[in-house]
């Protein structure tokens, strides 16, 4: 093989592959980027066997071929280079790279037969949703997803769940102490409902810009296919039955608070610099009928402040994971929120003023004295 591309367009299109290789591996070859040269285009795919990514950039190609080259070698090579044309040579099983006046040579390069095959996704289910929408619901419930599974019964907690139906869009993810859900008008579509590692949508996210140009989703039965120009995105479904959410929510909230949601959180943030993972404790809420007192204490210190509120209800007073309640006023983005409570048991629920455009539920720490 031996080709000749553009040192930017190059480094462009290792920096949307690499991240779906995978870091540690027996196999040589998933460590590495798989390159193919033909018919005028040199094609990179990285691919972990949960997440694909291929991109496609021009080349001049003089001789065909494909290969695997260790993805952080081939990175770190192509962005030590100056502004200039890139030649790339593999022969047997070594590749050289060169460029202006730097050559790097002997490097690994392994049988492009040895890279594992990307699944077919050919179906005629498709949803097609304005990239900047996708990122929004993404960006406002990605966070909620579970990090890691215990059991293969918990890994549909890994995901977030995109739920077409009429004209809505839903996005939901939880784990076993919160749930985001978010929403949003586009035109109408087959109905469809599936469920997504949380991994890779925060990886499409970075791939595709914020226009409101549609971006295509194809569902196999296993595997979705995501295309955005020169880059397609592959990845596997979760299978499993996600939890119905809406019956975790409480239905007759004792009160209801309306609050200013910068300054929550900002007191919310302010409560959480004495927090961290070896100095733990909850930021514990009094609701009044007009004030909001938020206070904590740790080893480090302690903290304490008023925000003014419209109750609607009674007094209660309630604890918090800071973090979790922090997570979710930053996906809220509106000027105010309600908060629904109930119990110093029961979950609060936050919600816009009006409509249904989010919701948050966190469930609350049982304080010392309740």
């Amino acid at each position: 093989m031996e080709i000749y591309c553009d040192k930017n367009a190059l480094e462009r299109a290792i920096s949307k592959t690499q991240r779906a290789v995978m870091q540690r591996s027996s196999v040589p070859a998933l460590t590495g980027l798989l390159l193919e040269a033909y018919d005028g285009t040199l094609s990179l795919t990285g691919y972990d066997l949960e997440i694909g990514v291929t991109c496609k950039t021009e080349a001049e190609i003089r001789i065909e071929g494909s290969a695997i080259i260790p993805a952080r070698e081939i990175s770190d090579i192509v962005r030590s280079l100056p502004d200039d044309t890139v030649k790339i040579t593999v022969e047997e099983s070594h590749a050289t790279i060169v460029c202006a006046m730097s050559e790097y040579s002997s490097i690994a390069a392994y049988d492009a037969e040895e890279f594992p095959e990307l699944p077919d996704v050919d179906s005629d289910k498709k949803l097609c949703v304005p990239k900047k929408t996708l990122k929004d619901l993404i960006r406002r419930t990605s966070f909620a997803a579970a990090q890691t599974a215990t059991t293969e019964r918990e890994r549909i907690l890994c995901g977030v769940k995109l739920e077409m139906n009429g004209e809505t869009l839903t996005a939901a993810a939880l784990d076993r102490f919160r749930i985001a859900v978010c929403r949003a008008k586009i035109r109408a579509q087959q109905p469809l409902s599936f469920v997504v590692p949380a991994k890779a949508l925060g990886e499409l996210t970075r791939l595709v810009d914020d226009s409101e140009d549609e971006i295509e989703i194809m569902l196999g039965r296993k595997h979705l296919l995501i295309r955005d120009g020169d880059t397609t995105v592959v990845s596997r479904l979760i299978e499993g039955e996600f939890l119905n959410y809406e019956n975790a929510v409480p239905k007759s909230p004792e009160l209801t608070v309306i609050v200013d949601t910068a300054q929550l959180l900002f007191r919310v943030d302010g409560a959480g610099v004495l927090i961290s993972d070896k100095r733990k404790s909850p930021i514990i809420m009094n609701f009044e009928y007009d004030t909001l007192n938020l206070k904590t204490a740790t080893q480090t210190g302690r903290f304490e402040s008023n925000i003014p509120i419209q109750n609607s209800g009674q007094k209660l007073r309630i604890g918090f994971n800071g973090k979790l309640f922090s997570d979710a006023l930053r996906a809220c983005e509106t000027e105010k929120v309600k908060l629904e409570l109930t119990s110093p048991l029961m979950p609060c629920v936050i919600r816009p003023l009006e409509g249904d455009e989010f919701m948050h539920l966190i469930l609350p720490i049982r304080l010392m004295e309740e």
